[in-house]
């Protein structure tokens, strides 16, 4: 039995989840990984889109109040990977009627191709129907989202994660994963096609260590 530990630094609730554990005969592990270790498995394997909500607990962004998803930032870098995410963020915004951001963060002098690189995604989108706004910043994509957040200019994220898995972990990209632990908006992700790995039948899953 796994065990995750919570937001709250005082949850008594991995303590007793191991407890109980050991009182039915199992052997307990404490893992050492956020909140959301199945999850995990389900974006290392989905071939569909999940929207993730974050737990009403303290982070970066706006307050996960019910609130309208009115401007959605999609993460992209340029790669037919990263695309991976707009058809899913234009349903998105068709359904929920969300204007999409297009972000991309580049090195300095790169601005004006990215730019162009954007504008003509921004332009297919909206010749469907979709509204499109271009930011590009010449700053690490993390300090970039980070300000985005702050700043409550957005109320979702979206992007495609290439998420894998390693012999004593799951990962996810760094920023993915840090976004999924400390953000206070919903993030809309999809494991690239090329990097998603099937959950084996039952009986065919190999142990796994985490540490």
């Amino acid at each position: 039995v796994e065990a995750t530990g919570g937001h709250a630094p005082r949850d008594p609730t991995p303590a007793r989840t191991l407890e109980i554990a050991g009182a039915l005969g199992k052997t307990p592990v404490e893992v050492n990984d956020y909140p959301g270790f199945v999850a995990n498995r389900v974006l290392l394997s989905s071939p569909v889109p999940v929207l993730y909500f974050p737990a009403a607990t303290a982070g970066v962004g706006a307050p996960p109040a019910p609130r309208r998803l009115e401007r959605v930032l999609v993460m992209l870098d340029g790669s037919p990977d990263a695309e991976e995410i707009l058809p899913s963020a234009e349903r998105m915004a068709r359904t929920l009627g969300s204007d999409l951001h297009l972000f991309q963060a580049v090195k300095p002098g790169e601005d004006d191709s990215a730019d162009r690189y954007l504008s003509g995604l921004a332009h297919r989108l909206g010749s469907r129907g979709v509204v499109c706004q271009v930011h590009v910043r010449a700053v690490p994509a993390r300090q970039s989202v980070m300000e985005f957040l702050n700043e409550g200019r957005i109320d979702a994220l979206a992007l495609a994660t290439h998420a894998r898995s390693g012999m004593a972990h799951i990962f996810l990209g760094s920023l993915t994963k840090e976004l999924l632990r400390s953000a206070r908006v919903p993030i809309l992700t999809l494991c690239t096609s090329a990097h998603r790995r099937p959950i084996p039948l039952s009986g065919q899953r190999q142990p796994l260590r985490v540490e």
